[in-house]
């Protein structure tokens, strides 16, 4: 082999470590985990400090902090046990759920401040933006969820008015607009270069019309599951009654 392009990297999950290294040297390594716990931490007391109070809202960050080193220390070996999948909510694993996740939870954070104040703040649109860009660059299924739950909250505040909100608040769109753009461009052109033979080797793959139909096939076999209808069920209808009956 004479000549290889680039190999493609996360770029959004391998920034934070890469920083810290640069600055530190290898202590940066070990900075950064405590950095990564401590921003956990801190996002799920936030979360949590919305319907409880700071104690109640410490222990529940805590807990979930806890939880997956449990099942990963107990349940290690034995991937069928259920929900064992939650042992990947937050570890220090690189780059997934390391900083993959803590963009997500972010994300999440960020969009309940929004909804409960000036939805359309410009530094709001700015942030949704940067972590819109990092999670595209580090696990794109998570910048799917978070344009979806995005979209889906514009829809539910402003309902038949979310157009011309829109166009009233074109400033704060156009941030979000050049801030991801900004944020992912790294990645993309990083993807566009990549060696192709390695791409093929992480699953990337022209999509034909057979292989299409496969993968509608199978999504669709999965979003009509009747465990995950069951689940989203009972969700949505605690969600119903929890407002319904709210004091």
């Amino acid at each position: 082999i004479e000549k290889v392009n680039p190999i493609a990297v996360p770029f959004g999950s391998l920034i934070i470590h890469t920083t810290f290294y640069k600055i530190f040297g290898f202590y940066g390594l070990i900075l950064v985990d405590f950095f990564g716990i401590f921003l956990f931490l801190l996002i799920f007391f936030k979360i949590f400090s919305f319907f409880n109070n700071n104690q109640n809202a410490l222990f529940y960050a805590l807990l979930l902090f806890g939880i997956p080193l449990l099942i990963n220390y107990f349940f290690a070996n034995y991937n069928e046990i259920p929900f064992i999948q939650f042992k990947n909510f937050f570890t220090l694993r690189v780059h997934r759920p390391f900083p993959s996740n803590l963009y997500f939870f972010s994300f999440i954070l960020l969009t309940i401040y929004m909804c409960q104040t000036n939805f359309f703040e410009k530094k709001y649109f700015f942030l949704t933006g940067l972590l819109m860009g990092l999670s595209l660059s580090s696990f794109y299924y998570y910048f799917v969820t978070e344009f979806l739950i995005f979209f889906f909250c514009i829809i539910f505040l402003f309902k038949k008015k979310t157009i011309n909100i829109l166009l009233k608040n074109y400033v704060s769109v156009i941030i979000l607009i050049i801030t991801f753009c900004l944020i992912s461009s790294p990645f993309i052109m990083n993807m566009l270069i990549a060696e192709k033979d390695l791409l093929i080797t992480g699953g990337v793959f022209e999509l034909t019309s057979e292989k299409r139909f496969i993968l509608l096939k199978y999504y669709f076999a999965k979003f009509f599951d009747l465990k995950l209808l069951s689940l989203n069920f009972i969700i949505f209808l605690t969600i119903y009654l929890v407002n319904k009956y709210k004091v």
